[in-house]
This record gives structure tokens, sequence and C-alpha cells, in this order.
């Protein structure tokens, strides 16, 4: 079988390296070393937390991978998930004796961390810079240019996309316009922000970094998988709301590790830092709608983890939740913003009924009959055909319809539906559910959208004015094309999900108290898996891509 010849190297080569790293750390004779390493092999076996790792990493691997089902059946599944769990289990327990054997900190704080700092903040905003006056002035995308417009007038305002970043957008382009009085420059303006707001986050953690004591080369080595990243300098420059959104929580997970540092020595901590945490949430609440969500999510965790200031984080989270009972109350009726339409937010259980009718499966007539009071059924199938990747088919044909209010008033309705086309299709259930989240948690799906650098046709004067001569920026295209087939091949979203997610379970092992650090983009994560639109955009999951190198340098920490 297929699935052996191509597995069976990879375990074999893991519990090689498995077996080397436990030799390495052994000292004295021969038998004592073969006794210690098969006492370590079976301890490490019934790690409960390998164990999780095994079972959710070949879970993903063999769902990802619907073929195997459809070839070799259950038996094949269950084969394939037991050689899977056994690669990813002895795979972690590899990854945990290397980050115990490497040494990446040293005992003590370096004081140089504010140089390196401001040294990264700079190359950053050099490069960057650089990547926007070969695209000058930005990219502009579908969702930045509706955003546009809601921003100079020319459209009312909606929370579709959030607010707060179309305001940030307003402000900035507005500022442009002041002072250079061209559309070009004012965009350029924007974008400038935007470079230096992601700068000044990558820069705050190379400093948390090496404040922790991290040493020169690995540093190094981290600071290079920012600086050079070629995704980090195209999301620089297009303008999206996710750069942004990044940045902020950026922010807010090292004001939380400085937090914590202050509770584990017993100082108090300053009333600043609690004033900082109220802004820092707001911003991570208001400039995506899942961080919102993902805000929610970690309010019983930060009351646990911060339960020495138990009074001070209740009534900062209060304080935040009460800033945004007015920030999407009075403030969006003075202002006439708009909320998003409900079946934004039904993106995957509107796919999964969609694809019921793709695939021919059973629907009853009185499902159907309700169905048709908020969507043409008879056009699903056609739809859902065209995009079962993506739902902004299905959620225009809702939208055609204007059946948003039926949606709301029968909501219980629709979900007894959903429940009972679910028991009757669980197979096409499951397909649709990995032909829309697969990207996110299968390492074998390319990411679609990423390497773009148009600008939206937009009659406000924005327009490409390369500033620098034709063939320079053919060779920019040329390095942007090599990434995007590198990327292609070697690396997706997915991959960087797992990276994300050995990290975590690394810590977790670890019993490292920067654990707490993690759980706010794992929070991103379950919002993606729950509600995505696309089914891989690396968009959507900027804010964890950016911070993967950050997160693995915190598994090299020791067990604390």
């Amino acid at each position: 079988m297929k699935i052996f010849s191509t597995t069976l190297p990879y375990i074999f080569l893991i519990l090689v390296i498995n077996i080397f790293l436990q030799l390495f750390k052994i000292e004295g004779d021969y038998k004592r070393k073969i006794k210690h390493l098969c006492k370590g092999l079976i301890n490490n076996t019934h790690c409960y937390i390998s164990i999780i790792c095994g079972i959710c990493f070949s879970t993903f691997t063999v769902i990802g991978n619907l073929k195997i089902f459809d070839k070799y059946g259950w038996l094949g599944v269950i084969v394939s998930f037991i050689i899977w769990f056994v690669l990813y289990q002895q795979m972690f327990i590899a990854l945990v004796q290397i980050t115990d054997t490497i040494m990446v900190y040293n005992k003590y704080e370096y004081k140089d961390y504010i140089k390196w700092g401001i040294g990264t903040f700079i190359v950053l905003c050099v490069i960057d810079g650089i990547f926007l006056l070969v695209f000058y002035p930005g990219s502009m995308y579908y969702d930045t240019f509706v955003q546009m417009c809601q921003a100079t007038g020319g459209s009312a305002y909606s929370n579709h996309h959030a607010w707060l970043h179309t305001l940030m957008m307003k402000f900035t382009y507005e500022l442009g316009l002041l002072i250079f009085n061209n559309s070009n420059k004012a965009y350029a303006t924007f974008i400038i922000c935007n470079i230096m707001l992601i700068s000044s986050a990558f820069s705050f953690m190379i400093m948390w970094l090496r404040k922790k004591g991290m040493k020169t080369i690995p540093l190094i080595i981290v600071y290079l998988m920012i600086v050079l990243s070629p995704i980090n300098q195209m999301f620089s420059i297009n303008g999206y709301k996710d750069v942004p959104f990044a940045a902020f929580v950026i922010y807010w997970v090292l004001l939380l590790s400085n937090i914590l540092d202050d509770l584990n020595a017993e100082k108090n901590i300053l009333i600043w830092k609690w004033c900082l945490f109220i802004l820092l949430s707001f911003l991570v609440c208001y400039s995506r709608t899942n961080g919102y969500y993902m805000f929610l999510g970690m309010i019983p965790i930060l009351v646990i983890a911060l339960r020495k200031k138990i009074k001070s984080i209740i009534t900062a989270i209060i304080f935040v939740l009460i800033l945004g009972v007015i920030y999407k109350g009075p403030i969006f009726t003075y202002f006439e913003v708009k909320e998003p339409d409900i079946i934004e937010s039904l993106s995957i259980p509107a796919q999964q009924i969609a694809a019921v009718y793709y695939y021919d499966g059973v629907v009853h007539k009185e499902q159907n009959a309700l169905l048709e009071e908020i969507v043409d059924t008879s056009r699903l199938k056609e739809e859902y055909g065209s995009s079962p990747t993506c739902s902004d088919n299905i959620k225009n044909l809702v939208r055609e319809k204007n059946s948003q209010q039926i949606i709301r008033e029968k909501a219980d309705i629709f979900l007894k539906l959903w429940v009972e086309l679910f028991w009757e299709n669980k197979r096409i259930y499951v397909k649709a559910y990995v032909n829309q989240t697969s990207g996110y948690w299968y390492h074998h799906v390319k990411s679609p959208f990423l390497w773009a650098t148009y600008i939206e046709p937009n009659g406000m004067g924005i327009e490409r004015d390369s500033k620098v001569p034709e063939n320079i920026e053919k060779a920019f295209r040329q390095y942007l094309k090599v990434s995007e087939d590198f990327f292609d091949i070697f690396l997706s979203v997915g991959l960087y999900m797992y990276i994300f997610l050995f990290s975590m379970f690394i810590a977790w092992k670890k019993k490292n108290k920067y654990i707490l650090l993690f759980i706010p983009f794992l929070g991103i994560w379950g919002t993606l898996l729950i509600a995505t639109p696309v089914y891989a955009d690396i968009r959507y999951a900027y804010a964890i891509y950016a911070v993967v190198p950050f997160l693995m340098s915190i598994a090299f920490m020791k067990r604390r």
C-alpha cells in the first residue's frame, strides 16, 4: 500500500533521531546507556502530552486526505492513522529532546535588548520601504478598496470589515491628503503607517527575546526569519486589516508576559499597565471580528492565570466590555455604522447544506421547503460546485433573496434543520467541512491570493506609479514568483499551524509559564475552524504566521 511506502521512511528517521538524542544525553557505560534508553522510550511513549500530540496531528493528516477512505475504506484510514500517530508522537519526543539539548538562552538578561529592538525596527522599515517604492503607492485588493470607499465617503459605513480599521485608514489617508494634496501620496501615507506599526511589533518581539537571555546566534536566526520573510514584506504594503490586527495581538501578549513576570516577582503591577491592557484589549477586539471572540474565550483563562490580582483583572475586563458596548452602541448609531449580515458568520453551515444538494444527499420535501424561504435551492448545486472552498457564492445566493431577517427570526428552526441534515448526510458534511477549512490544519494545501500586487480600479486617483526603474521592478516580481513557487512546494498555512501547535505542546510539557502566550493565537485559529469564509487564505491566519518564530523560541526555554 502507498500509505506504508510514503510514511515508513519518516517514522524510521524520527525513531533514529530520538534514539540518538537519548544516547547523546547519557553518560556512563554501555549497559547503563541501553537501560536508560529503554526506560526513556517507555516513559516517553506513555507521556499523555505526546499521545495527545500524536492523536491531534494524525487526525489532521488522515481527515485532510479523504482519498484514503475513498480508495482503501476504513481499513486504510485506521492503518494510516496508526502510522501517522507513531510518526508524530515520536517526532514530538524528538523535538522535546532537541529543545532540551540545544542551549538557546543564558541565565542572565542582556542589556543591549533596546539596541536590538531599534535596529530591527529600522531594518524592517527600510526593507518594507523599498517594497513600497517598487510597488508604489502599495497594493489595494478588493476588501481594501471597499474600506477605502467608506473612508473617503463614497459609501456608507459598515462593520463587515472592521470599522475601527476603516477609521485608521480614513485618518492616515486624510492626513496624507492634507500634507501632500495627492491621492497616491495619501494612500502611501496609510501604507507607511502600516509598515511602522507591524515593524514596531516585530521589534518588541526581538527585544523581549533578547531581554530573556536569548543568545546572539539563535536570535539572529529568529531575526532573519522575520526580516527576510517575503510574506511579511508583501503584507506590509497590502493595506489589509490583518496587519494592524496582528500587531495589536503581539503587543497584547507581550504585555501579558510582562504582567506575568511582575506577578511571579511579587511586584506591584503599575496602573499604566492595566490602562494599556484595556486599550490593547479594545484594539484586539475591534480591529478584526474574530479578535472579539478570541478575547471572550480568554476571559476565564486570564482570570485564572492572573488570580493573584483578581480584582484588577476583572475590573480591566469589565472596562473593556463597557467600552465595547459604547463603541458598538451609541457610537455605531451616531455614525450610522451597519453590522454585517448574519450569513457572513454562517459560512461553514451554509457550505455544508449546499454540499448536500451538490452530492445528491438526503433532503426531504419539508426541509427543502423551509430552505426555499431563504435561498433558491435549485441553484445550490451549481453555485457550490463552482466554489466548494469559498462560501462567497452561497452567501451571495442568500443575499439575493434578502432573507437575513427570516434566518434571525427562525434561528432555532434552521439550527434544528442543519442538525437533521447532518444525521442523514454525515459523510457529505465532513467532506464539505474539509473543503472549507483544510488549509488551516492540513499541510498539503496551497494558499490562494497571496502574491498579488495589483491596485483595484478605484476612481480615487490611486494607481500604480513605481519609483524604481522597470528592470528593478521586474527583478522584485521575479523574486516574488520564486518565493511563491517555493511556498507552494514546501510550505503552507497548515504547516505553519503544525509548527505553532508543536511549539505549544512542547511549552505545555515543560510547564513553561509563558504557555499563556500561545492561547490567544489558539483562539484565533479556533475561530477560523468555526467560521472561515475561505479554505486556506494566509491573511486570515497572518497573526499566527507572524508570531511563529517567536513562539518557537519560547519552546526552547528550559523547564520552569
